[in-house]
């Protein structure tokens, strides 16, 4: 299901229209992010839980040329490069920073060495790993690129596979063909299916209580809710 499709499929439960609506569209994706946020991080925090692929979202993210002062490193002669921009807000767990790879745009090459900010600034330094290419995220939010090869100033787009808090924000990255990383009206909303089932109940629970209306517990529609004496919403004027 597609965000729009999600979003959509919210506001027929709740008989909430576009014409007569008391919320707007982006009041409900932030509650179904939230709840979304919490489901995650509940789900993948337990111990040696597998990550689902379905919620990783793919973003190729522009790289720009940058100083080692800018990330902290104690060597001036490594290649470093920074990400144009902070990466969007991530889903952090108790093991990782919500970032899963690392890598170059080109399929089937091999991935970068994603380290821990305080790992970077000593990565590297030994003859077998000068040419490891490390990645790391500095704690302004910015991906940083760290390598002795000066050839790596080339890199234009590092591929990062991540759990974002907003998935819609990954819509602002795209991929190496010039397609958007996401599309809310025909990229499928990051989460499995079962979870979304019950994400949605949530939301529809959190909406109703804002309207003051009495829960659903059955989530049928809103001729249930009439039904047991729930009055409909005003329209707006």
């Amino acid at each position: 299901m597609t965000e729009d499709q999600l979003v959509y499929s919210i506001r027929e439960k709740l008989s909430q229209y576009a014409d007569d609506s008391d919320f707007d569209n982006r009041e409900i994706l932030f509650e179904i992010n939230l709840q979304r946020a919490l489901y995650l991080r509940n789900l993948y925090n337990t111990r040696h839980r597998t990550i689902d692929p379905e919620v990783k979202q793919i973003l190729c993210v522009p790289m720009i040329e940058a100083s080692p002062s800018e990330c902290g490193c104690l060597e001036t002669d490594c290649t470093v490069l920074r990400s144009k921009e902070p990466l969007p807000s991530l889903i952090e767990l108790h093991d990782t920073n919500g970032i899963f790879y690392t890598g170059p745009a080109d399929v089937g090459s091999k991935p970068f060495s994603y380290v821990s900010y305080i790992q970077a600034m000593f990565s590297g330094e030994r003859t077998y790993s000068q040419n490891t290419i490390y990645t790391f995220m500095n704690p302004n939010g910015h991906l940083f690129l760290k390598s002795k090869n000066p050839l790596n100033k080339m890199i234009d787009c590092i591929m990062v596979h991540a759990i974002l808090e907003f998935p819609e924000e990954a819509a602002a990255y795209n991929n190496p063909n010039g397609s958007a990383c996401y599309d809310r009206s025909i990229t499928k909303y990051p989460i499995k299916a079962h979870a979304l089932a019950y994400i949605t109940e949530l939301v529809v629970q959190r909406l109703l209580f804002k309207l003051g209306i009495p829960v659903d517990r059955v989530n049928d529609s809103s001729s249930e809710l009439n039904s047991a004496g729930a009055t409909a919403p005003a329209k707006k004027e």
